[in-house]
């Protein structure tokens, strides 16, 4: 149950990160003058992947060990 409970609750903050990300990396790289749409699909994706993978630690940590 434990467990379970750590996967949906690292599943809804990394939906909610990878909404904000998503939104305001294009954004950013617009500001520098880099083109948006070459260099959002793979960076947005990994970033993702990565704040996912530290999410999901970081709470099965916390949660693991009172």
């Amino acid at each position: 149950l434990q467990l379970a409970f750590t996967a949906a609750l690292t599943l809804i903050i990394v939906i909610v990160l990878a909404t904000t990300i998503g939104a305001m990396v294009p954004l950013n790289l617009h500001r520098f003058g880099i083109d948006p749409a070459m260099a959002t699909g793979p960076f947005i994706t990994t970033l993702n992947d990565i704040i996912g993978i530290i999410v999901f630690f970081v709470l099965s940590t916390l949660l693991y060990n009172p």
